[in-house]
């Protein structure tokens, strides 16, 4: 009698079976969670001395962004302030007469402002935001309980040959 492998460390067909089952359940686990909501991009610019820009998102989800200017021998935008959602920002290069200001906010769905105010000197400044989604507490959970149940059942299909 020669001595063959069992049936369960020999990669054959059911434990190939098993693998790609527990990969499409995980699979569609994170698809379905990364897919409730899209990410929203923005961008802004401006040369008058306040502009305001309005976005909306149906979801609740961390906003991230930054805007920058230069001031260049007289020439470029000074901005005086940013004010997103009612939070006014430092400028993170207080000591130069260039502007940088950065943020990362958690935001709820609804209507979201940016306020920028400076003054044009032949330029203007520039920026963008993003707002991601946060994973619902809820779709989080539905989807680790589908993973380990199918780990489950593949632990007791394993167990049974």
């Amino acid at each position: 009698m020669r001595d063959e492998p069992h049936p369960n460390t020999s990669g054959g067909p059911a434990m190939k079976r098993s693998l790609f089952a527990l990969a499409t359940a995980a699979a569609l686990c994170v698809a379905g969670a990364a897919h409730a909501a899209e990410p929203v991009y923005g961008t802004l610019s401006g040369t008058s001395k306040s502009v305001k820009t309005v976005f909306e998102v149906d979801y609740a989800g961390t906003l991230y962004g930054n805007l920058s200017s230069y001031l260049i021998d007289g020439v470029g935008y000074d901005i005086f302030s940013v004010v997103v959602d009612g939070v006014t920002l430092v400028d993170e290069l207080p000591a130069s007469p260039n502007d940088f200001y950065s943020f990362a906010l958690p935001v709820l769905p609804g209507e979201h402002t940016i306020w920028v105010k400076g003054a044009s000197f032949g330029g203007q400044f520039s920026g963008t935001y993003t707002v991601t989604p946060v994973p619902e507490p809820e779709s989080l959970a539905l989807a680790m309980t589908g993973l380990v149940g199918v780990a489950g059942a593949l632990g007791r299909r394993r167990l049974k040959r």
